[in-house]
C-alpha cells in the first residue's frame, strides 16, 4: 500500500512525520490480516518501531505476513518513506468473522 499523502490527525494543522507514519501503521490490521475478500480480525494493539523519521510525504507499508490461531492473529508490515525502509509496525488482533470489514 502506497499513499502520496496523509490527512492531517488535527484540521487545519499539519500533520508531522511522526503523526503521518503513526497514522499509516494504524494501517497494519488491514494489510496484514486482509483475505483476499474482507478483514476478519479485529485490531487491538498496535506497535510502531522507527529507527529514523520519514523524510518525504509518500509513505508506504507492506505485509511481512501474518499467522493465526484459535482466534488470534499476529502481523506485522515494514514502512517506508521515499527514501526507503524506516521501521516496522507489528499488529495483535482478534477474530470477528460475524463483522468482517469488507472494501
Amino acid at each position: 500500500m502506497w499513499t502520496p499523502t496523509m490527512l492531517p490527525a488535527l484540521a487545519g494543522e499539519p500533520a508531522s512525520p511522526f503523526v503521518r507514519i503513526a497514522t499509516l501503521a494504524e494501517a497494519t490490521s488491514f494489510v496484514t490480516n486482509w483475505d483476499g475478500e474482507s478483514v476478519p480480525f479485529i485490531n487491538v494493539d498496535v506497535t510502531l518501531n522507527l529507527y529514523r523519521m520519514p523524510e518525504s510525504t509518500g509513505l508506504g507499508m507492506e505485509s511481512n505476513g501474518q499467522h493465526a490461531a484459535d482466534g488470534l492473529s499476529v502481523g506485522s508490515a515494514t514502512l517506508y518513506d521515499e527514501f526507503g525502509v524506516v521501521g516496522i509496525s507489528s499488529v495483535t488482533a482478534v477474530a470477528n468473522s460475524s463483522r468482517r470489514v469488507h472494501f
